[in-house]
């Protein structure tokens, strides 16, 4: 029999981990399409009910996107 050959469609997600940060503290994670753009990734999660406690009151003084990995909202 033959060895087994890889197939890397079957490994490979469409889906990854932003880990959103607010004022440098990790404050939860949401999941997007990995074809998702930085705008695109910023509003799905200030659209997030679960970080609205974190920007009641606040503005927003920074966005920080590091591609693929998180985003870091500096607020004041």
């Amino acid at each position: 029999s033959k060895w087994p050959i890889w197939d890397n469609t079957l490994v490979s997600s469409e889906i990854i981990t932003i880990v959103i940060q607010f004022n440098g503290k990790k404050r939860g994670t949401i999941y997007i399409d990995k074809n998702f753009d930085k705008d695109q990734v910023i509003n799905k999660a200030k659209r997030n009910d679960n970080f609205d406690k974190y920007f009641f009151g606040k503005t927003i003084v920074k966005e920080i996107y590091i591609d693929k990995r998180l985003i870091n909202f500096v607020l004041k």
